[in-house]
């Protein structure tokens, strides 16, 4: 059952946790991956609004592209999609996708990796 409420609590959670986790660069990766969780969470609050609930990934991308109402928040929410995707799964011959991360806001690497 669709929870506004709950929501915006775990939307609020996830910020929370997103933050205290940017502020270790060894935990980039999980810092954009609870930054996306929260859009997703605030996506979901306003869809309980209405009694609706997506409960698949792809089901909730695609009603976003797809329907004009919804279309804002898809431009705000997919960049977090994306960078979440690529923390969570891209490894490369450049290293893991944390290092990736850690290169691309101007992070040292460890040298272990």
């Amino acid at each position: 059952m669709p929870n506004k409420n709950s929501d915006l609590c775990t939307a609020r959670e996830n910020r929370e946790l997103a933050i205290f986790l940017s502020e270790d660069e060894r935990s980039i990766a999980w810092s954009v991956t609870a930054a996306c969780y929260s859009g997703l969470h605030l996506i979901e609050a306003a869809f309980a609004h209405i009694g609706e609930h997506c409960d698949e990934h792809s089901q909730r991308n695609a009603r976003l592209k797809k329907e004009q109402s919804l279309q804002r928040l898809w431009r705000h929410y997919r960049p977090l999609y994306d960078a979440s995707l690529r923390a969570r799964y891209l490894t490369t011959d450049n290293g893991s996708a944390e290092d990736q991360i850690r290169l691309s806001v101007g992070a040292e690497v460890p040298a272990n990796n």
